[in-house]
């Protein structure tokens, strides 16, 4: 792959690799409740619910962070490229 399309798609991957990233900060950087909540006022753990529903995205955002990664540096280093069929030694 020639070096301008290389550094294209990987700017590219770099550029769509930034929507999860961002997704992902905001989740984590979300205050649930009040660091120090008084223990009669905090709440059971039947009724953190909301703890749970935000795991999922969370993951998924994670597991397209680390896919992101991944083609990014398969593209970055271009080690996918096509090298032809090499022919059998035999001795």
């Amino acid at each position: 792959m020639p070096t301008r399309l290389r550094v294209f798609y990987s700017l590219l991957t770099a550029a769509l690799l930034f929507i999860p990233v961002v997704a992902l900060y905001s989740e984590l950087t979300k205050r649930t409740d009040s660091p120090c909540t008084p223990p009669p006022n905090a709440s059971a753990l039947t009724e953190s619910g909301d703890r749970a529903q935000r795991l999922l995205p969370l993951l998924i955002y994670s597991a397209a962070i680390g896919g992101g990664l991944v083609l990014l540096l398969v593209t970055a280093t271009g080690r996918l490229a096509y090298r032809g069929e090499r022919v059998a030694i035999t001795s």
